[in-house]
């Protein structure tokens, strides 16, 4: 008898962006993706000097589909 071998549960996997990146997404300049970021408006993490933003958390805090 084998066994059959389970899989594990798919993880959702995040996809990050730079700052210019968001703003050619979101059709918006690239400083102002970062004012947003700044003022806590759009989530963000800050690596180094440089913004990364995930699009599915983005999209959420500006109440996009």
């Amino acid at each position: 008898m084998t066994r059959g071998i389970e899989e594990a549960p798919s993880k959702m996997v995040e996809e990050y962006v730079d700052t210019d990146a968001l703003a050619d997404i979101l059709k918006i300049h690239p400083q102002t993706a970062r004012n947003l970021a700044r003022r806590g408006r759009i989530p963000c993490l800050k690596v180094g000097k440089t913004y990364r933003f995930s699009l599915a958390r983005v999209e959420a805090a500006l109440g996009r589909p």
